[in-house]
């Protein structure tokens, strides 16, 4: 991770945005939401805004959401 002019910090893939997005949210209520890719730095950075990330609604919907949460962490680390 390196940062963007943005001052935001910089995934180098969407994969990895999503796995820290998924950590934020196990650790606190609330948080980032979805991720997009910079149009400045061409990193991803993650967001509060525009539609959750289907993994993270499915886990925040189901009453084991630590559990889910920690499956699609473990997911995307895979690859």
């Amino acid at each position: 991770m390196r940062d963007c002019s943005t001052k935001k910090i910089g995934y180098t893939s969407s994969n990895s945005a999503i796995t820290a997005l998924l950590e934020l949210n196990l650790k606190s209520i609330g948080g980032p939401i979805n991720h997009y890719k910079c149009e400045i730095c061409g990193q991803y950075h993650l967001t509060s805004r525009g539609p959750a990330i289907p993994e993270l609604s499915k886990a925040k919907n189901n009453s084991s959401t630590n559990n889910d949460v920690a499956k699609w962490i473990k997911k995307f680390k895979d690859y």
